[in-house]
């Protein structure tokens, strides 16, 4: 990964060129000499949070180190990308005044932006009275996995929501990973309205296909993003929707990963495992970008189901 200080800032999904939920080892050209041979830092900033901190505080992540997993990513001073034309160093009164859904949270001590999930804004001070917070600066604003976004289970100092316990095999998604397979593919259909109609959903698999074969992905960060994201919910759904498969929550290093099952096969499918082209048999004229080996997976799936019956 590369690091892209005028980058998108997308909600649950990444900023700068970094994205949530991928492990610290596809940041190892950030994280290889940090501190050493460039400029940077790392710190266990609690017990099971490791943080690191690039271009002078730019950009920091935060990973959980039992599962080695990005949950968190922090822009701040130096970071010139907006989300929505919220920026660092803009007065809170004028965030309020561009985006009326923007507030700030006594109990959370964060301004929040309502109906938007993965996304906070911060200020410099601690608890400050929230009388004066219109007039103070946003510090940082960060994204992260909503997923995370529960009470504080193993104690203080630990990344709320991270705790990792004996899982059984698969599971059903609960409604809230209902929920965010209909957040993410309706982040897609969004983004992409011009090429679907009112009608679109079950049809984000063709939609990011085709987005994918415009270019799409190459020429706009947050294309290639919000694509890198829906990959794998847009094939789960064509594959549950037109090919009698279901879903599935898998267990893997202490999470919950989406999957689909089909009676006639073996084992479910991870999903987010099909990045590695272990079901894609397509030839490339030049390299995939991300999301592509998971889309394109979908004919060999359907031809080993068809197989197997």
């Amino acid at each position: 990964m590369k690091l892209n200080l005028r980058g998108a800032i997308v909600p649950n999904v990444g900023l700068g060129g970094l994205r949530l939920r991928v492990h610290v080892s596809e940041m190892d050209d950030l994280v290889r000499g940090l501190g050493v041979t460039h400029p940077g830092s790392y710190k266990l900033a609690a017990p099971y949070e490791a943080r690191y901190t690039f271009a002078a505080g730019a950009v920091e992540a935060a990973v959980d180190v039992r599962n080695g997993r990005v949950f968190k990513l922090i822009a701040g001073p130096g970071y010139e990308g907006n989300f929505q034309g919220l920026r660092i160093g803009m007065l809170v009164r004028d965030a309020i005044r561009l985006n009326p859904s923007v507030y700030y949270d006594e109990a959370e001590e964060l301004l929040m932006i309502r109906g938007i999930e993965g996304i906070t804004l911060d200020v410099p001070e601690i608890d400050p009275p929230p009388s004066i917070v219109p007039g103070m600066r946003i510090a940082a604003i960060s994204v992260y996995a909503v997923e995370i976004d529960t009470a504080d289970t193993d104690g203080p100092g630990n990344p709320p929501g991270l705790r990792w316990e004996a899982m059984p095999s698969t599971r059903e998604p609960t409604p809230a990973e209902d929920k965010r397979i209909e957040e993410v593919l309706g982040r897609l259909r969004e983004h992409f309205k011009i090429w679907c109609g009112p009608n679109a959903r079950g049809q984000e698999h063709h939609l990011a296909w085709f987005a994918y074969y415009e270019g799409c992905a190459g020429r706009d960060e947050c294309c290639g993003l919000i694509l890198d994201e829906a990959a794998p919910f847009a094939l789960g759904r064509e594959l549950v929707e037109h090919h009698g498969f279901r879903w599935v929550m898998l267990p893997l290093d202490g999470e919950w990963r989406y999957g689909v099952a089909h009676p006639a096969l073996d084992a479910p499918i991870d999903l987010f495992s099909l990045e590695d082209g272990s079901w894609n048999q397509e030839e490339y004229d030049q390299p995939p970008y991300r999301g592509m080996l998971i889309l394109d997976s979908l004919e060999s799936i359907v031809e080993r189901v068809g197989r197997a019956n």
